[in-house]
C-alpha cells in the first residue's frame, strides 16, 4: 500500500470520533435544511403571490379606468350637443361618428358599442344594437343601474347579450343624461367584449411557472389560460376547488387543475369584487424545493470534507501555520500583481500626457485628477502589501520633506471624487498662514484624512462635508490642524470612546455601510507614532467632528498665502509641479538599446513612451522566449527590462537560461525585475535570483531615470547655446525661466544682479561639494538647491532636492550616481551666464 494511503488511514484511525460527530452532524445539518427551505419557499411564493396579484389588479383597474375616464368625458359631450339640439338624426349622427381607438388597450379591441335612451327613443352606434322596444331596454341592469346613480358614472357587471354581442360577456359603463334644466332625458351605456380584454389580461398576467385565472363576482370565469373555460363556473372546471368557498381568500395546495395538474391555488379578491385565482403547479415548487435542497446538501458535504480534513489536521499545527503565511503571502503577492498591472499604465499614460506642453489646460486638469486618484489608490496597495509590518510592530513612520498645499488638495481631489452623485456639498477652509514645506509623513497624514473624509461621506446622505487646515503650535512645537466636519447621523455619546477599537463598527443608523471597521483603528495607530492627537465631538442625529494636531517640522516657512488657500478651497490648485513626476533634463542616451520584455502591450506601450526621450534604441518582446531568441539572433542590448509574471515562461525562469548561455555577455548583461509584484522583500530575492536591479509597477519615472544612469555608461548632456537677451546678458534658457525670473523680481535689471550673484558665488560651492559625504554634503547640496531655485532653475533645484533627501535617508548609492553629474549641468549653467 502506497505511504501516502497509509498516512491518510492513520490519521482517519486517530481521528475517527471526530469524524462521526461531524457525520452527525450533517445529517442534523440536512434535516434542518430541508425544514426551513421548506418553510423560506412557502413564505417567499406568499410573498410573490401577494405581488403578482397586486401587479394583476392595478394592471386591469389601470386599463378598465382608462376606458371609464375617457367614456365620461364624451357622455359629458354628448349630453352637452343633445341639449345643443332638438334634433335626433343629428344625435344619432354624433354617436355613429365616435371613435374609441384612444382607450384602447390592443388595436384588436376595436368592436365597442354605445347606445341608450334619449327622450323614448333608443339609439345606437351599430344599427343592429336596438331591435327592441324601450319597455324591454328599461329592463336591462345597465339601464336601472344608471337611473340608480344619479348622474354618476356605473360600471356594471359583466352580462351577456346574444343581440349584439356573439363573443361571449359584455363589460359596460353607463350614466344617465340631463337636460338643461336636470331633467332625466334618457342614459347612455358603452359596452366592449370583454373576452376580447380578458384575452389580452390572460397573456399579460402569465408568469414563469404559473398563470392567472379572472372571473366576476360570481366567480363565472372571465379571463383563462384556457378559452374554453371562458364562461362557465369555477367550481365546474376546476375538481376541488370548492374549498375555496365563495368570499374566501386564502390557498389550497394539491388541488388538480388544468391538464389535470396539482397545483397551489391563491385566491385574491380585487377591488370590484371580482376575484383572481393564481396558479402554481406543484410540479415547479417542488423542482425548485429539491434543487435547493441538493444545492444545501453539496454545500454540507464540501463543509464535512473540510471540517474533517481541518481536525484530522490538529496535530500538524506548524505545518498548518507556514502553509496559511505561504498562501497569505502568495494571495498578497496576486493581488498586487493583478491590480498594479493595470495602474502601471492609468499612472505611466497619465505621467506621459502630463509632460505634453500641448495638452489643453481643461484636459490637463482631468488627466491630473485621474493620475492623483491612481497614486492614492497605489499607496492603498502599498499599505496592504506592509500589512504584516503593521501586524508585528514593525511599522515605521518615514519622514520626507514634502509640499503642504499638494498634501491638501490631493486630500480634497479625493473627497470630492468620494461624494460622487450624492447630494453632498464639500467646503473647504484653508488658513492663508500655513508655511509651504513640512518634513513629515505624509503618506500617513493622507491615509489619515482620506479614512476621515471617507466615513463622513459614508454616513452622511445629504447636506454638507466640511474640510479645514490651519496652522498651529502645540507645546513649542509647529504643528498642522486638520478637521473634518459632516451633517451626517451623528455618534452616540456611549459610543465615542469605542471607536478606535478593532473592527467596531458602531449604530449609526446605517447597519448597510461598508467596511471593516479597521480604518479608525489604523488611523488612531498612525496618530500615536507621529506624536498626534485625535478629537471626537458628535451629536448623535445631526453630525460628527474629527480633528487630528500632528507636530510637524517646518522646512520653508513661507506662507502658502491667500492666492493658494483660495484656489485650493475653489479646488483650482495647481499640483502637476508637486504629485507628477516633473518634466526633467534627461540624459541622453542615443546609442544604447534597450530590451523591454512584457506579456502586456499596454505596459510596452507606457515604456515605450518614457524611455523614448532618451534617444534610445527600444525592442520589446512579449514572452520569455521571445526574448531568448532574440540574444541567440545576435541582438546585443545594454539593459533588459524583465516582466516577472509571465505565461509559459516566467522572469525568473527565463533570466536563468539568458545566464546560462555560452558567452560573457550573457552573464554579464544587467537585467531589471519590471514587476508589478512588489511585495517586501522581493528585491532581495530577485537579486538572489540573477537580476541586476528591481523597479515596481506602476513606474516612477525618477527611479526608472536613476536605473539607467546606473546601468548605462553616463553621455554627455545635449549642449545648449546661450541666448542673448534684450538686456545683454546670457542666459541658458533651457534651465532658467527667465520670464517668471523678470516678474518675480520686479524688473530686469534686478534679476540680473541675482544672475551676477549666482555666477559669481556658487563655483565655491561646487568645489566644495565634490568629494563630499555625511553632513557636510546634505549642507552644501541644501545650500545649492536653494541657490538654484533662486534664479528659477527649477529642474536643477528638483534634482538638488532628490540628491539631499536620499542623503538624509543615506541613499549614497543613489548620490554617487547623480551628484556629479549634477555638478558638471550646474557649472554649465554658470559658464553660460554671461554679465556686461
Amino acid at each position: 500500500m502506497p505511504l501516502r494511503i497509509r498516512t491518510l488511514l492513520s490519521l482517519f484511525k486517530e481521528n475517527h470520533l471526530y469524524l462521526f460527530s461531524v457525520i452527525a452532524v450533517f445529517f442534523v445539518i440536512i434535516v434542518f435544511n430541508y425544514i426551513v427551505t421548506k418553510n423560506s419557499f412557502e413564505t417567499r411564493l406568499e410573498v410573490e403571490v401577494n405581488i403578482i396579484s397586486v401587479l394583476s389588479a392595478n394592471l386591469l383597474k389601470s386599463n378598465l379606468q382608462n376606458f371609464e375616464t375617457n367614456f365620461f368625458e364624451d357622455a359629458h359631450r354628448i349630453e352637452k350637443f343633445i341639449n345643443d339640439t332638438d334634433d335626433f338624426s343629428s344625435v344619432q349622427e354624433l354617436i355613429k361618428s365616435y371613435s374609441y381607438k384612444k382607450m384602447l388597450v390592443s388595436d384588436e379591441l376595436d368592436t365597442m358599442h354605445i347606445y341608450g335612451v334619449l327622450r323614448g327613443k333608443p339609439f345606437a352606434n351599430h344599427t343592429s344594437d336596438f331591435e327592441m322596444p324601450l319597455s324591454i331596454i328599461e329592463n336591462f341592469p345597465w339601464y336601472k343601474n344608471a337611473m340608480a346613480a344619479n348622474g354618476g358614472l356605473v360600471q356594471n357587471s359583466p352580462y351577456e347579450n346574444p343581440a349584439i354581442c356573439s363573443k361571449g360577456s359584455l363589460i359596460s359603463w353607463s350614466k344617465e343624461l340631463f337636460d338643461k334644466n336636470r331633467e332625466p332625458i334618457g342614459a347612455i351605456n358603452l359596452a366592449i367584449h370583454f373576452s376580447e380584454y380578458a384575452e389580452l389580461f390572460t397573456e399579460v398576467t402569465k408568469f414563469d411557472g404559473g398563470y392567472i385565472i379572472l372571473t366576476d363576482s360570481n366567480d363565472i370565469v372571465l379571463s383563462h389560460i384556457e378559452k374554453s373555460y371562458i364562461g362557465q363556473s369555477i367550481a365546474n372546471i376546476s375538481k376541488g376547488w370548492s374549498e375555496l368557498r365563495l368570499g374566501e381568500t386564502g390557498s389550497v395546495k394539491g388541488l388538480r387543475n388544468y391538464q389535470e395538474k396539482k397545483s397551489y391555488i391563491f385566491k385574491k379578491k380585487l377591488f370590484n369584487n371580482w376575484n383572481i385565482y393564481i396558479v402554481i403547479p406543484l410540479d415547479g415548487y417542488y423542482r425548485d424545493l429539491y434543487l435547493a435542497l441538493l444545492q444545501s446538501a453539496a454545500i454540507s458535504i464540501i463543509c464535512l470534507i473540510f471540517l474533517s480534513f481541518l481536525l484530522i489536521r490538529l496535530n500538524t499545527a506548524s505545518k498548518k501555520s507556514i502553509m496559511e503565511s505561504e498562501a497569505k503571502s502568495n494571495f498578497l503577492a496576486i493581488m498586487s500583481h493583478e491590480i498594479r498591472t493595470p495602474l502601471n499604465a492609468i499612472i505611466g499614460f497619465s505621467q506621459l500626457e502630463m509632460e505634453n506642453r500641448n495638452l489643453p489646460e481643461t484636459s490637463k486638469n482631468t488627466v491630473e485628477k485621474i493620475l492623483v486618484s491612481s497614486q492614492n489608490l497605489l499607496n492603498i496597495i502599498d499599505g496592504i502589501l506592509d500589512l504584516s509590518k503593521i501586524e508585528k510592530g514593525k511599522y515605521e513612520i518615514e519622514p520626507h520633506e514634502y509640499d503642504v498645499p499638494s498634501l491638501v488638495n490631493d486630500v480634497c481631489v479625493i473627497g470630492q471624487a468620494c461624494i460622487g452623485s450624492k447630494p453632498l456639498e464639500l467646503k473647504i477652509s484653508i488658513s492663508p498662514d500655513i508655511p509651504s514645506r513640512f518634513m513629515g509623513d505624509m503618506q500617513s497624514i493622507k491615509q489619515i484624512l482620506n479614512n476621515f473624509l471617507n466615513n463622513a461621506v459614508k454616513y452622511t446622505e445629504e447636506g454638507f462635508i466640511e474640510f479645514s487646515a490651519v496652522y498651529t503650535v502645540v507645546n513649542d512645537k509647529p504643528s498642522m490642524k486638520f478637521k473634518v466636519k459632516d451633517s451626517g447621523v451623528g455618534i452616540k455619546q456611549e459610543d465615542i470612546p469605542k471607536l478606535f477599537g478593532m473592527y467596531s463598527r458602531l449604530d449609526a443608523k446605517s447597519r448597510s455601510i461598508s467596511g471593516t471597521g479597521l480604518g479608525l483603528s489604523i488611523t488612531k495607530k498612525l496618530a500615536d507614532m507621529m506624536g498626534g492627537t485625535i478629537e471626537v465631538n458628535s451629536i448623535y442625529g445631526k453630525g460628527s467632528e474629527f480633528s487630528i494636531c500632528i507636530p510637524q517640522e517646518i522646512v520653508d516657512s513661507t506662507p502658502i498665502g491667500e492666492e493658494i488657500a483660495e484656489n485650493l478651497q475653489k479646488l483650482k490648485y495647481s499640483v502637476n509641479k508637486v504629485v507628477v513626476n516633473k518634466s526633467f533634463m534627461r540624459t541622453q542616451l542615443s546609442g544604447a538599446s534597450i530590451l523591454v520584455v512584457d506579456d502586456v502591450q499596454m505596459n510596452l506601450d507606457v515604456m515605450r513612451g518614457i524611455l523614448e526621450p532618451y534617444g534610445l534604441h527600444i525592442e520589446t518582446a512579449t514572452s520569455g522566449q521571445q526574448a531568448i531568441n532574440l540574444l541567440k539572433n545576435g541582438n546585443k542590448y545594454d539593459v533588459i527590462f524583465m516582466d516577472h509574471m509571465m505565461p509559459v515562461m516566467d522572469g525568473i525562469e527565463t533570466t536563468k537560461i539568458i545566464r546560462e548561455l555560452s558567452g560573457d555577455y550573457f552573464k554579464h548583461v544587467p537585467i531589471v525585475a519590471f514587476t508589478a509584484n512588489a511585495m517586501s522583500g522581493n528585491d532581495k530575492i530577485f537579486l538572489q535570483k540573477g537580476f541586476n536591479d528591481f523597479i515596481s509597477k506602476p513606474v516612477d519615472i525618477r527611479k526608472l531615470d536613476a536605473c539607467l544612469n546606473r546601468w548605462i555608461k553616463k553621455r554627455e548632456k545635449i549642449d545648449f547655446e546661450p541666448v542673448q537677451s534684450s538686456t545683454g546678458f546670457q542666459v541658458a534658457r533651457h534651465y532658467i525661466d527667465f520670464a517668471e525670473g523678470i516678474e518675480q523680481f520686479g524688473s530686469e535689471a534686478t534679476f540680473k544682479k541675482m544672475l551676477a550673484s549666482f555666477k559669481k558665488h556658487t563655483p565655491d560651492l561646487l568645489k566644495n561639494m565634490q568629494g563630499q559625504t555625511g553632513e557636510d554634503y546634505i549642507i552644501s547640496v541644501h545650500a545649492l538647491k536653494g541657490c538654484v531655485r533662486t534664479i528659477f532653475a527649477k529642474e536643477l533645484g528638483d534634482r538638488a532636492y532628490e540628491l539631499e533627501v536620499a542623503a538624509k535617508e543615506g541613499n549614497w548609492e543613489f548620490v554617487n550616481s547623480r551628484s556629479d553629474v549634477l555638478i558638471k549641468d550646474v557649472q554649465k549653467l554658470v559658464d553660460a551666464i554671461s554679465v556686461d
